[in-house]
């Protein structure tokens, strides 16, 4: 991977990988606490994705520059965000 941060040499771009995430969804749905909620985000994300809503994704703190800018790329070019509202951290 690409070190994007000249002296920062553990920061790297991270990206999703190819993977199906169904089966671990499903064992998330059926399991405690947090696992249920993460479950039940992922399936309304699902059915605004089907439906053809429109996708907003709120990005705060330095993510980007902390190597989460992959997964928002991911996302923007799989088209499963219409709409980004990010603060001046990400800049």
């Amino acid at each position: 991977m690409e070190n994007v941060l000249h002296g920062c040499k553990d920061v790297r771009v991270l990206h999703f990988p190819l993977a199906d995430y169904s089966a671990l969804i499903d064992d998330y749905e059926k399991g405690p606490f947090e696992g249920r909620n993460l479950a039940a985000g992922a399936r309304l994300y699902e059915k605004m994705i089907n439906e053809r809503d429109t996708i907003w994704l709120g990005v705060a703190g330095a993510l980007v520059v902390g190597g989460f800018g992959g997964y928002i790329i991911d996302l923007m070019e799989k088209g499963l965000v219409d709409v980004i509202c990010s603060t001046g951290a990400q800049v």
